[in-house]
């Protein structure tokens, strides 16, 4: 996987959110946000989005999610985080959440397990209270 991270000033969590998707839904990028902005989407109980992760095309050059988001690619202090493999398998399921897309249940599950900032506590939660086991 390649992750690009990147920075965009935002006031709020659902803002920086909303930003991104607004910026690549315009651009007529899929993306799936992911991680605790996915599952703030999905689950409510997700209180903090300190980075919004999202993942995009695998064929996508990075400056077109940089000239979309009008985000700048950062290595420190990141808020955003833009995710591709050799495939578009964090794409695959993915549902529209009023005007912002996620990735699919299981999808965001793992990814949060991978979330050192309360992610183990984030998955748990989702995979008790939406994904049922």
């Amino acid at each position: 996987m390649t992750q690009h991270t990147g920075y965009l000033l935002a006031q709020t969590d659902e803002q920086l959110a909303g930003l991104v998707g607004a910026g690549l839904l315009e651009a007529e990028v899929d993306y799936a946000l992911t991680g605790a902005a996915g599952a703030r989407l999905v689950a409510p109980f997700v209180t903090a989005v300190p980075v919004v992760k999202a993942w995009v095309p695998a064929t996508l050059d990075p400056r077109e999610l940089w000239e979309a988001t009008q985000a700048r690619p950062a290595t420190d202090g990141h808020n955003v985080i833009f995710c591709q493999t050799d495939n578009d398998a964090g794409l695959a399921f993915r549902r529209q959440y009023d005007e912002l897309w996620a990735a699919n249940l299981f999808r965001l599950y793992v990814d949060l397990l991978d979330d050192p900032r309360r992610g183990r506590e984030q998955a748990d939660n989702l995979r008790s209270e939406v994904i049922g086991f």
